[in-house]
């Protein structure tokens, strides 16, 4: 698993959609604080002790649950 770390940006699950979202301070490898970026699409205030959702690329149900799973942050998927 990658670490989390200041400045690097995460998806945040946030009724029901993802948002794009920045670490703003690490408190483990599974719990952040973050900053939603996007305007309209997601809260704008920083969120506090956010916890990791582990996604499966290969699970279309463990995907889908995490699309409506609140308040967990993911890594963005690698393009390429």
């Amino acid at each position: 698993m990658q670490k989390p770390s200041i400045g690097r940006i995460v998806h945040f699950c946030w009724s029901g959609q993802r948002v794009p979202a920045v670490i703003t301070y690490v408190h483990s490898d599974t719990c952040i604080n973050l900053k939603p970026v996007g305007g309209s699409r997601g809260p704008e205030t920083e969120q506090t002790s956010v916890l990791y959702a582990e996604e499966n690329p290969e699970s279309s149900a463990q995907a889908n649950a995490m699309t409506t799973t609140h308040n967990t942050w993911s890594w963005p998927p690698r393009v390429g």
